[in-house]
């Protein structure tokens, strides 16, 4: 079995434990006072985390073998030597299926391990979810808890039936304060540190291995400021337990209900003692507390403009991480307060239930930041409060500049060796935004699902849905289509296999290209989607016509290397070697049918309609290679010539297929066709991709071609040359056969775009003549 499960490694690789109790052990259940049904049919779920050592599987074994009386579901990371097992084990090997652990533990409990990559493990425990009350995630010992969260946070669905309910924190008291000792300042925060950083519970355990003294000096370091100079505060808020053995009582650790909108955060108030100026390299804990209302909307207008700050630092010029967020904020106009959450990079604003807000009586301003490099410098917030008569934004509340404002956690900076950063670097630092992430509750699926309804209007913003999503768009916009055209219902999909699937392509898209990623694909999807569903044969095509259609334009760059074909072919890449013409196009295709089948979403499909599938991807992949757009505009201009002025006309499959090969071809490169805004943030994205391969070519030795020179041209000039002669000549054809108001409306925007393209380059061509020496 060791040999088996050392094969099965990976960052979300679990075993699964099922902790199943006879029904005369469950306890009965008592109706919540606030009547929510939907929080109450959750199970929740409780991260267990802590550095190696500390006593997880000590405690996970406690749970399995104990007699307790509750019906607990554990997820392991992996079974240990000293795990209860007793019986046999049975093994079934396959790469491709799920792998299996059958075990017998001395409480007469039946544990199942489960090793599957994703969400898989998760699916099949949620089958049995009338089996067990409460689900326990283990971590490895080096594995920071934040992130592991959005395994369950981007998946409405499942989350519908899980609902976090906290982070459990292991420390070995003995040797705790070694580990957090034992890193360079200059570094990143280390793995302990993030660990109790984000801890709702703290278990101190081993206690019975240390002295009162040492016992002291690691409570000082995790609860006071300064009371020994070597140690560094970390956690203040975090519930404090002590035990041996890890023999604790479960109530401690099971039903916290840290991240409900339906709870209220009793001990809140209890966070909030006065403190000194504190600034440290290491974590510590900042408080705010303001008996003012701010204006949501210049809240949120703030907070925006933050995301996409890259120095947002302290007094001493360091770049502040913010891990954990927690409290509360009343907005002006609001009856209720509302809550906010944040863990890593993830968090959630909603309001609390009027119960809540009772207990808590007024409020204001009521928050706790735990982070990295935080100062307490006053930082003047502009907004409008509810004790102001007057109109038009004041300073109304002066809040620490650790607090950064974001109720998002910012992605820390990289350190670098150097001070100086060359132009790709200069360019993703700006490219990349501050991705932040919804906390596990019911409101931010509610929110989500209203961000993508208007997704069929052009003037859809990809760049916010990137923001809102943290950085999965695709996901978000391939899981929103295949359930507004029930691609689920009509074609008895499986709902998780398809989120994962949507997950390993978005996965398959190189982040570090500055065009040809995640989001170029959700945009170019999100156009296909519009230019389809806007055709007045949109009704001549079939349900699986237009899945497939969807599917080409998620993958139609998939593992897209950032480079063109001819880059290839002069460095000799293998691709170049593997295929004749259309090179990138070959290869996408062959990706992408790959990961369809591996995928065994379609499995049920027969082999004639899986033929039809894998013949639909390849061909509207492959017409998006922009060098055959001269032989595609011949085809539909004489499709045009055939469908007018005849009344009657029916198109064929392969009139069809045409019309669909030009939406995805007109779809890829419609960012000219955008709003102006929208139009040039594209722009800045292809041009630095098109100047990041000159800048390859010219360490390569090999010779620039002038589109790619970042020294011979300019962003305006590679527009219009791109614009007159590939995008306009494109969409001028697609509106002669569409023959729409929105067709005619996307030329104008383009010619419009074009020339304010052709005014820039104008403009900057007479300074450039003004300033040549006389």
């Amino acid at each position: 079995m060791d040999g088996a499960v050392a094969n099965h490694s990976g960052c979300h690789l679990f075993s699964l434990a099922l902790c199943l109790m006879s029904s005369d052990d469950i306890p009965s259940l008592v109706e919540g006072d606030d009547g929510d049904d939907e929080i109450i049919d959750k199970v929740p779920v409780t991260i267990v985390t802590g550095f190696l050592g500390a006593g997880k599987t000590t405690l996970i074994n406690y749970v399995l073998t104990a007699v307790h009386g509750k019906r607990i579901a554990v997820i392991l990371n992996d079974f240990g030597e000293g795990s209860a097992a007793e019986s046999t084990v049975a093994l079934r090997e396959n790469s491709c299926d799920l792998f299996e652990e059958w075990l017998e533990l001395r409480n007469g409990c039946l544990c199942c391990s489960l090793k599957d990559p994703g969400v898989r493990a998760i699916e099949n425990l949620m089958k049995n979810r009338g089996k067990f009350d409460y689900i326990l995630l283990e971590t490895t010992g080096l594995a920071d808890p934040g992130p592991i969260g959005a395994l369950f946070w981007l998946d409405e669905s499942l989350c519908s039936q899980i609902a976090l309910d906290g982070i459990v924190t292991l420390l070995d008291a003995k040797y705790c304060l070694q580990t957090l000792s034992n890193y360079d300042s200059s570094e990143t925060v280390n793995a302990c540190e993030r660990q109790i950083a984000l801890a709702d519970v703290l278990v101190l355990n081993k206690t019975d291995l240390v002295t009162g003294e040492e016992m002291r000096l690691l409570e000082d370091h995790l609860r006071e400021f300064g009371l020994v100079s070597s140690y560094r505060f970390i956690n203040a808020t975090a519930k404090l337990v002590k035990t041996s053995y890890a023999r604790i009582d479960l109530s401690e650790i099971l039903n916290l209900n840290m991240y409900s909108s339906s709870t209220i955060f009793d001990d809140l108030r209890s966070s909030f003692t006065p403190q000194k100026p504190h600034l440290d390299h290491a974590i510590t804990t900042i408080t705010i507390e303001e008996n003012l209302r701010l204006d949501r909307k210049k809240f949120e207008d703030f907070l925006e403009k933050l995301q996409w700050e890259k120095n947002i630092r302290n007094n001493s010029n360091v770049v502040m991480e913010v891990m954990r967020i927690k409290g509360i904020i009343h907005f002006t106009g609001d009856t209720v307060p509302s809550s906010v959450q944040c863990v890593n990079e993830l968090y959630d604003i909603f309001l609390i239930s009027s119960s809540g807000a009772e207990k808590l009586g007024p409020i204001g301003v009521r928050l706790v930041f735990i982070g990295r490099n935080l100062d307490r410098c006053v930082l003047v917030v502009t907004g409008a409060s509810e004790r102001q008569g007057a109109a038009g934004g004041v300073p109304v509340v002066y809040m620490a500049r650790d607090l950064v404002f974001s109720v998002a956690t910012f992605v820390p900076t990289e350190a670098r060796s150097s001070k100086s950063k060359s132009k790709a670097d200069e360019f993703k630092d700006k490219r990349r935004p501050r991705y932040f992430r919804c906390l596990l509750d019911e409101t931010y699926f509610v929110d989500r699902q209203s961000l993508l309804q208007p997704l069929l209007h052009w003037n859809f913003n990809l760049f916010t849905l990137e923001r809102l999503t943290a950085g999965f768009p695709l996901l978000a916009i391939g899981k929103y289509l295949f359930e507004k055209s029930k691609f689920f219902q009509k074609f008895h999909l499986d709902h998780f296999l398809v989120v994962r699937l949507l997950r390993q392509i978005e996965d398959l898209y190189h982040e570090n290209n500055p065009y040809h990623n995640a989001l170029h694909a959700a945009d170019v999807t999100q156009a296909t989607y519009c230019l389809l569903k806007r055709l007045r044969v949109e009704k001549s095509i079939s349900a699986f016509d237009f899945m497939c259609a969807i599917l080409a334009a998620i993958c139609h760059d998939i593992d897209h290397p950032g480079v063109n074909q001819a880059f290839l072919i002069k460095t000799k890449q293998m691709l170049s070697i593997f295929y004749e013409e259309s090179i990138l196009e070959h290869h996408h295709s062959n990706v992408c049918i790959s990961v369809l089948l591996q995928s065994r979403v379609f499995s049920a499909f027969s082999i004639r309609r899986w033929g039809a599938m894998k013949h639909y991807m390849k061909r509207l992949i492959l017409a998006t290679d922009i060098s055959k757009q001269e032989e595609y505009l011949e085809q539909l201009e004489s499709l045009t010539e055939r469908r007018y002025p005849s009344e009657n006309y029916l198109p064929t499959h392969e009139d069809i297929t045409l019309v669909m090969e030009m939406a995805i071809k007109c779809a890829d490169i419609s960012n000219p066709c955008r709003h102006w805004e929208t139009c040039q943030q594209w722009a800045n994205c292809i041009t630095e991709e098109f100047f990041q391969q000159g800048d390859r070519e010219s360490l390569l030795g090999l010779p620039v071609m002038p589109l790619m020179d970042r020294n011979k041209t300019t962003k305006a000039k590679v527009q219009i040359g791109f614009i007159e002669f590939q995008v306009l000549p494109l969409f001028e054809q697609w509106d002669a056969y569409v023959r729409s108001k929105f067709s005619r409306s996307l030329v104008a925007k383009c010619k419009k775009n074009l020339a304010i393209w052709l005014a820039r380059d104008a403009a900057a061509n007479e300074e450039q003549r003004t300033n040549l020496p006389l």
